[in-house]
């Protein structure tokens, strides 16, 4: 079991990598960051509700009309990574 464990930390890490790319990719200037972090026909969704835009052109577009700033806060959503998950080591429900 110890190598699977180890999986899942370089899995966990890998995750917090990227999301730490992409944190710093929103609060900077341009979308030239996008292509590092998505694939040219990548669909993404500011929430659940919304609809997708489609490549890295629409997703540059969407990005440059909702970002407010370097200092705007991000939600925080359940399991954000580096959070704990519920029940995991006794955290949570």
């Amino acid at each position: 079991m110890e190598a699977d464990s180890e999986g899942l930390d370089r899995g966990r890490r890998a995750v917090e990598a990227w999301v730490d790319r992409y944190e710093a990719a929103w609060r900077s200037a341009g979308t030239g960051a996008l292509a590092a972090l998505f694939a040219e026909d990548a669909g993404y969704r500011m929430s659940p509700y919304e609809e997708t835009a489609v490549g890295l052109g629409a997703i540059a577009g969407l990005w440059e009309r909702e970002r407010q700033g370097p200092d705007e806060e991000f939600e925080e959503w359940p399991f954000w990574p580096g959070q704990p998950i519920p029940g995991e080591r006794g955290e949570g429900g």
